[in-house]
């Protein structure tokens, strides 16, 4: 499944006890289709607040598929700030969280104050230093140890190969996207804080590449509001 939603009433993707999730809403519509118990698994964990435009999700059921106009009868039950834009039959050894080869984020930060985006995007009052926010990005491509820029909850291995990394401008949006071999917990908010950090000139260029490198356990930041963060694809 490639799904799509809008993170701001949710507690994240992944599933909880009690609190509303993009995962549960999910299972819930599945259930009630195929009657039977559902486990959705999802590439990417987002956070609370986070959206997506590209989630890849599978799920296993003991009934034959054939018949089921899936993207429709999910949409129907689904609600309005979750859509499923495909549906596919895939190998039984599939996961998408596990063979995924790379995902794709980007974070929308707005110049001043926003109304109708804002919950869409971080708005920041201060000038930046766009190239400085160029040469950040250019710092973080190949394999990098990210404990730096992860909660400390991560409990997981802490390097990353990023593919690519950029920031682009248009009138007052700042997009910065950034495809890695995979993602920590809190690792691309925590990069956008402290590339902020730097077109501020609160941080030095040298500084935040020695966050990189990390010899001394500090940690990057400030964490970012959830917000502007997208899941936008992943690739197989």
């Amino acid at each position: 499944m490639i799904i799509e939603y809008d993170g701001t009433a949710f507690a994240g993707w992944q599933l909880q006890p009690v609190e509303r999730t993009v995962q549960g809403e999910i299972e819930k519509a599945l259930q009630t289709i195929l009657q039977e118990e559902i486990r959705v698994t999802g590439a990417g964990r987002t956070d609370a607040g986070a959206h997506a435009r590209g989630q890849v999700a599978h799920f296993d059921t003991a009934q034959s598929p054939n018949g089921i106009n899936w993207t429709k009868a999910l949409n129907s039950i689904l609600p309005e700030d979750v859509v499923v834009r495909e549906v596919a039959e895939v190998e039984s050894n599939f996961n998408a969280r596990f063979a995924a080869k790379s995902r794709t984020y980007q974070y929308r930060i707005h110049l001043g104050p926003i109304a109708l985006w804002r919950n869409y995007c971080w708005p920041v009052f201060h000038d930046l230093d766009f190239s400085l926010l160029e040469s950040c990005a250019a710092l973080l491509q190949g394999q990098q140890e990210f404990s730096a820029f992860c909660s400390e909850e991560e409990r997981d291995k802490r390097e990353a190969i990023i593919f690519e990394a950029g920031w682009k401008k248009e009138g007052n949006f700042l997009y910065f996207d950034v495809t890695a071999s995979r993602f920590l917990r809190g690792m691309v908010r925590m990069l956008v804080g402290s590339m902020v950090e730097v077109a501020r000139g609160f941080l030095s260029l040298e500084e935040f590449q020695k966050l990189l490198q990390n010899p001394e356990g500090k940690k990057g930041g400030p964490l970012v509001p959830p917000s502007g963060l997208f899941l936008m694809r992943v690739e197989y």
